[in-house]
């Protein structure tokens, strides 16, 4: 048939293109053909020859983005290794140990973050024996592309462990705060409450008119949503161990203590990280001077909630937390209950569930864990092992 001339009727040229699609469904060749289930379901030709949608079209497959009967998950694709398999099935995440060419010496109760404008991660202190006692560090360390650099400021926050760090989105800044100090002529630890800030070349130190109480093994989080670094508890040395049970604001400028109407009880060891998608700063178990902790809770800017999982992990103190914003999950790894953890669990905002990867680090306490966003995985770096031996093993947990 000519492009010019006489044409058929519309009538017929219908009538002719819809049979034409109920062949081409019946099995023509085609590329990138795929199951669409039978004919009658998907297409119907009426009497003008009009193909078109049947009402009974339901056609379910791994694939369509929409969890079916028979499916566990349904992300829209036919592709593994993304949470979510070829044949719809949940998939867990693995651990990884990488062996990057350089790296931070082996220690324990140091802070990492993730820089989310330059997309790397970052590593600030701890405790390290460098042959002798424990000594505390101020070196500052990046991952990128899971290669470490260490930076060189011109000057820097003292040496110290069990510190908060925490990265400011909004400013651009990394904040620190707290941590403790071993001089190098008192074998005991000085808790410090100076806060910090690193614009991505110098450290500053910055003087609010208020700051929290010194301290360590305190926890801290960015709330992005509120633009607020959230701080809660931690011990301080006087005569003794003082546990705190105080929340704490940082605005860029000031301390601001909040005074909730319910709170976690005072403690230390403990670990918090920032749920993005609900907002909410979520906090597990750690050592209130009597008992290890296995308790929730989450913050939403004004009060603290605890929650009622069915199931959650066990009592302890000195693990990591970090949410992964991809899948949705806070993940829990290792900790130290008279003995060492390394089991990884993961927390939905109702449910705690413990994954059993093929693979996983070691037992550890006092290590450090964050999500790098760019890379698509949780980094965890460093930390105490079974033997009393510092670590400074880099893993990463993904697909």
């Amino acid at each position: 048939m000519a492009y010019s001339g006489d044409r058929m009727s519309t009538a017929s040229e219908r009538a002719i293109a819809g049979w034409i699609t109920i062949l081409f469904l019946l099995g023509l060749p085609s590329c990138g053909a795929q199951n669409v289930g039978s004919v009658a379901d998907v297409f119907v030709a009426d009497d003008t020859g009009d193909a078109t949608w049947g009402e009974e079209h339901s056609p379910d497959q791994c694939g369509n983005g929409e969890i079916e009967a028979g499916e566990q998950c349904d992300d829209g694709n036919l592709y593994s290794g993304d949470g979510c398999s070829a044949a719809c099935v949940v998939e867990n995440a693995q651990w990884h140990v990488e062996s990057p060419a350089t790296s931070p010496c082996a220690r324990q109760s140091l802070a990492m973050v993730y820089h989310s404008v330059r997309g790397l991660v970052v590593l600030f202190g701890g405790g390290a024996t460098l042959g002798g006692p424990e000594a505390t560090l101020n070196d500052l360390w990046t991952l990128e592309a899971l290669t470490w650099f260490e930076a060189t400021p011109a000057s820097s926050p003292t040496g110290r462990n069990g510190h908060g760090l925490a990265y400011d989105s909004q400013r651009d800044r990394l904040v620190l705060f707290g941590g403790g100090w071993i001089p190098p002529s008192d074998p005991l630890y000085v808790c410090r409450n100076d806060t910090w800030e690193h614009d991505g070349v110098e450290w500053t130190e910055v003087t609010p008119q208020i700051s929290p109480r010194a301290r360590r093994f305190l926890a801290m989080a960015y709330d992005a949503a509120r633009g607020r670094l959230v701080l809660f508890g931690g011990s301080d040395w006087d005569d003794g161990f003082v546990y705190l049970g105080d929340t704490w604001e940082y605005d860029g400028e000031q301390w601001l203590e909040i005074s909730p109407v319910n709170s976690p009880s005072p403690r230390a060891w403990h670990a918090m990280t920032y749920d993005s998608d609900r907002g909410r700063v979520v906090l597990f178990g750690g050592w209130d001077d009597y008992d290890f902790l296995s308790d929730t809770w989450e913050y939403d800017g004004v009060q603290w909630s605890e929650k009622s999982p069915a199931l959650s992990p066990s009592v302890r103190a000195n693990h990591t937390l970090a949410y992964d914003s991809d899948r949705g999950r806070v993940v829990l790894f290792g900790g130290y209950n008279y003995g060492l953890y390394n089991d990884t669990w993961e927390y939905d905002g109702e449910q705690w569930r413990e994954i059993t990867p093929t693979a996983r680090p070691p037992e550890r306490n006092n290590a450090s864990m964050v999500y790098d966003a760019g890379r698509g995985m949780i980094v965890l770096f460093g930390g105490k092992g079974a033997l009393g031996e510092f670590l400074g093993d880099t893993w990463t947990y993904g697909y």
